[in-house]
């Protein structure tokens, strides 16, 4: 009976062992030892200084003549438009030469313009002004603002933007290159037509020189026969307003005469020898005329009149 007991006993205690065995064994697998912990050497940053250069800009010099705010003639009525001096048309990106009086007051504009508004805001977004004197950026003493343009009819005007700028104090014999303009970086719509990146410029070499007043004659007899110039109104700041009025100017000083009005809208007229008839807004005008080989009259005059020019 014992002999069968311990056998049975032993057969108890097999399955407890195996269990055992089995729990060990599992402890075993899934057992992580602890690592030792080591010294690490972590390295030390330094920050080495590193040499920089602190760009050296330039002064602008003080530019050669005086440079006033100024873009329509109302800016500045004291002032001639450039093109008023030329027998020939104003032509962009091509050096033109421009002789003048020494003394006078010199106006500079050129404008991007556009069909509409819409146009206008788009594509300024890639504008760039340019207004250089001999060499040397000034664009920071020009004027750039909004204005309106006109061919033959006031009523059908165009928005634009101009840059413009007034120039005096020259001197005689003391040329100066004058680069007006704008240009663009990337293609742009004036609302007809698209244009790949351009630049238009206006390249002046101006002459100032003493050109003495015109001696005073019953007939005078002109030396020459200018190059007959479109009488029609150029750059206005002023809103358009019906043309439905005249001035009827009567030129007898053989020679062709530059007018400039100023008032309900604002025009530039050359007129040549004879009577001519100018479609204008109604109302009365401050006017400014050169002729005479460079003489000038000042004034008023009301739509409506007629008025004569004739050198004495």
């Amino acid at each position: 009976m014992k002999a069968h007991s311990f056998r049975l006993l032993l057969l108890g205690i097999v399955p407890i062992f195996l269990s055992i065995l089995s729990c060990s064994s599992t402890q075993q697998l899934f057992a992580t030892p602890t690592p030792t912990p080591t010294n690490t050497l972590t390295p030390t940053v330094t920050n080495t200084a590193t040499s920089t250069t602190t760009p050296t800009v330039t002064p602008v010099p003080p530019p050669p003549v005086t440079i006033t705010s100024c873009v329509f003639q109302d800016d500045c009525p004291e002032a001639n438009l450039v093109s008023s001096y030329l027998q020939t048309d104003l032509e962009d990106n091509v050096l033109t030469q421009v002789v003048f009086p020494y003394d006078d007051k010199v106006r500079l504009n050129i404008g991007w313009c556009t069909k509409d508004e819409s146009a206008l805001d788009l594509s300024t977004q890639h504008i760039s002004f340019i207004f250089e004197i001999d060499g040397v950026s000034y664009l920071d003493y020009a004027t750039i603002k909004p204005g309106f343009w006109w061919g033959d009819d006031p009523s059908n005007q165009i928005p634009c933007l101009f840059i413009g700028a007034m120039l005096s104090g020259f001197q005689i014999g003391q040329n100066h290159q004058v680069r007006i303009g704008y240009s663009f970086d990337a293609e742009v719509s004036d609302g007809w037509t698209s244009m790949a990146p351009f630049t238009d410029v206006f390249i002046l070499d101006l002459n100032p020189a003493f050109i003495p007043t015109a001696t005073p004659t019953e007939t005078p007899t002109p030396t020459s026969t200018p190059r007959p110039l479109p009488t029609i109104p150029y750059y206005t700041s002023t809103p358009a307003c019906e043309s439905s009025s005249q001035l009827d100017i009567s030129n007898t000083t053989g020679g062709q005469v530059t007018l400039y009005l100023s008032g309900p809208a604002s025009y530039v007229f050359y007129i040549n020898q004879g009577d001519t008839s100018l479609s204008v807004c109604s109302g009365t005008y401050s006017y400014t005329a050169y002729g005479c080989g460079g003489a000038s009259d000042t004034g008023t005059m009301t739509s409506g009149e007629s008025h004569e020019f004739y050198c004495q």
